[in-house]
């Protein structure tokens, strides 16, 4: 809700970037959201996005995996995979859309490696690096970097 009053109240002014990189959607599931809600959101975000910034490309970051604070067990799993699919195949048609899931850079046999992600949640500085080379993938033949 935060990013939509933001857009709405024109908070990029007269911005015009070469890449537009949004990571939305993980604070949903905390809040209950099921992931046709989150997805049907991101879609309304994207393309809204591109409307105040046609000449950009848009990247759409997966939903990165999330842990319990305690256990690490993975939590929202089936939602996040139902999300993810789903905005992959949203991107498909739209020549200005770009997917990337950078999940499995924090997973080791399926569970959440602790130094990249120590809370579970948003990744540590050390967990940021293996997230960057991961968009590099996109950003790269994208000429923005």
């Amino acid at each position: 809700q935060n990013l939509i009053w933001r857009l709405l109240h024109n908070e990029l002014g007269a911005m015009s970037p070469k890449v537009v990189v949004l990571h939305i959607g993980t604070n949903n599931l905390h809040f209950g959201f099921d992931g046709q809600g989150i997805f049907n959101a991101q879609c309304a975000l994207l393309n809204f996005v591109r409307h105040l910034l046609p000449l950009s490309p848009v990247v759409a970051l997966g939903i990165l995996p999330r842990g319990a604070a305690r256990t690490g067990e993975r939590m929202y799993e089936t939602e996040i995979n139902h999300t993810n699919t789903r905005l992959r195949l949203f991107a498909q048609d739209k020549p200005w859309l770009y997917f990337v899931d950078c999940g499995h850079v924090f997973l080791v046999d399926g569970r959440i490696k602790k130094p990249s992600m120590p809370d579970f949640i948003p990744p540590s500085a050390q967990g940021c690096k293996p997230l960057f080379d991961c968009l590099l993938q996109v950003m790269k033949p994208l000429g923005v970097i």
